[in-house]
């Protein structure tokens, strides 16, 4: 930091286009490819919010990538909240199982029995 302060008049000569290798190679250290690919196997709409984030901002500003991925998670929340896993369920050895992943199960007589897997509340419970 010391040597730095007499290069700075030469530093302000230099166009902006020649800065710009110099700010692209402190970003990349930020991107995490591994994540990206994790995020992509695993969990689908995370990736897309990590990508929408990370498009707005190359394309704009960090400042609106931000408050694009945060729009973005929040709506998917939402969507998650209001939508969630409903499962019709059947009995099979004194359990009841999700009939999609245990076709053996039986449903009760007369009944059908569902499980949701959220919480209940305003946003779902309509």
């Amino acid at each position: 930091w010391l040597r730095l302060p007499p290069l700075l008049p030469a530093i302000a000569l230099l166009p902006l286009a020649s800065m710009a290798p110099i700010i692209i190679q402190g970003a990349i250290v930020f991107i995490d490819v591994h994540e990206f690919k994790v995020a992509f196997r695993s969990y689908p709409g995370e990736f897309l919010v990590m990508l929408a984030t990370l498009i707005v901002s190359l394309a704009l500003t960090v400042k609106e990538g931000l408050l694009a991925g945060f729009v973005c998670s929040v709506l998917k929340t939402l969507y998650e909240i209001a939508n969630p896993n409903l499962a019709l369920v059947g009995e099979i050895d004194g359990n009841f199982r999700d009939m999609r992943y245990f076709p053996e199960a039986r449903q009760a007589p007369n009944a059908v029995v569902v499980r949701m897997d959220a919480q209940v509340h305003f946003a779902n419970s309509g």
